[in-house]
């Protein structure tokens, strides 16, 4: 029975003999995980997984709230204002000690966040002898919203799926915690991982659900005359303003606090003249960066100048066409952990636009002519 149990439950905690203290585990149920958008890329891993590498714990925030998961002293979950040794929720994939010494790893003092459905009851209890009417509760990710929902359903004796129910407050002012079929603002979690971090490298890849494109579009074409005898050379000014924009999304799955390590690349996607392919990794550029979150829109000016040698009595046109990619990318960022000094991973969304190169065509329009002479890439 405990064994059944430690794969359905969601919520896992150790506590130490000395002090009474929680730590949990919280295994995220396979069919609720993140989902990765791509097979055999960057970006297919879950970041809950990170977080055990990592050794990172983590808070279960209610995001209409902003109140803490927590556990009172007669072992019911409830809602907590501020985060202290009694009531904050180490939760890992898997156990692992933290902090002073603790019991019960592995064994039968492993507490389980439950359902509890006994005698008629109907609310979460966290304890380490469990019931037959208790059932563990798990993890819901809902990836459109970005958050979860900790649904739990009852044993009657046995599971009883039809009965599942989500963990919300009773109202937004209440600590107190139920199990309601009804959905609403208040049955909506979100994991945070404890510290601060800083951001150590990103990259970018396309997955089979990123929209991103390689667009052309003329910027400049002029005529250049040469009614002379002789060859004459010309320098021709191509120059062009763009506007750029760039947008990240919060990180899937996990909610982080990042302080330091903030200026980051842009997609380096300089001098690649083809689309990009699915689940093809892209560095980020090391000479145009700006702040990881932020939204912007600019301009962007780019200085162009093409020499080109006119014969007598001819008239050239120069051609200035850019390509650049647009769309959305997958962006993985690696983060480190100011305390252990650990690092692990982050998924989420950027939109913008990103340069390629400019191509530059020479034709010769002499007498309604349009002949190519040359064309060349500039990055």
């Amino acid at each position: 029975m405990r064994k059944v149990l430690f794969l359905l439950s969601s919520f896992l905690f150790l506590w130490s003999c000395e002090q009474d203290d929680f730590i949990a585990e919280m295994p995220i149920a396979e069919e609720n995980t993140v989902q990765t958008r791509a097979e055999s890329s960057i970006a297919d891993f879950n970041p809950t997984d990170e977080l055990y590498d990592a050794e990172i714990p983590i808070n279960i925030v209610n995001i209409l709230t902003s109140k803490y998961l927590a556990v009172d002293d007669s072992r019911r979950a409830v809602l907590s204002n501020t985060v202290n040794d009694k009531t904050q929720w180490y939760c890992y994939k898997q156990w692992i000690k933290y902090g002073g010494t603790l019991s019960g790893i592995g064994g039968y003092m492993v507490p389980l966040l439950t359902r509890n459905t006994l005698n008629g009851a109907d609310y979460p209890y966290v304890g380490g002898a469990i019931p037959p009417a208790e059932f563990g509760c798990y993890f819901s990710y809902n990836s459109s919203a970005n958050n979860y929902t900790i649904d739990g359903y009852p044993m009657n004796p046995l599971p009883d799926p039809l009965n599942t129910a989500s963990l919300k407050p009773e109202n937004a002012n209440s600590n107190t915690l139920i199990f309601d079929k009804n959905k609403s603002d208040l049955s909506y979690w979100q994991i945070c991982p404890v510290g601060e971090y800083e951001l150590v490298d990103i990259e970018y890849v396309r997955t089979t659900v990123d929209d991103f494109e390689l667009n052309s579009a003329t910027q400049v074409s002029t005529n250049v005359n040469n009614f002379g005898e002789l060859t004459q050379s010309f320098n021709v000014d191509l120059s062009y303003d763009w506007s750029q924009g760039s947008k990240y999304s919060k990180t899937e799955g996990v909610t982080t606090t990042i302080t330091s390590g903030l200026n980051i690349g842009l997609p380096n996607l300089v001098g690649q003249d083809s689309s990009v392919g699915f689940n093809e990794t892209i560095s980020s550029q090391s000479i145009k960066s700006h702040t990881f979150g932020e939204d912007i829109t600019e301009t962007v000016h780019v200085g162009l100048t093409a020499n080109i040698s006119v014969p007598p009595h001819s008239v050239y046109r120069a051609v200035c066409v850019s390509y650049i990619h647009g769309g959305t990318l997958t962006y993985v960022a690696t983060l480190k952990n100011l305390i252990n000094g650990k690092n692990f991973r982050v998924k989420g969304k950027w939109e913008g636009d990103a340069f390629v190169h400019n191509e530059i065509s020479i034709y010769d329009v002499t007498d309604g002519r349009n002949v190519l002479v040359d064309r060349y890439n500039v990055e």
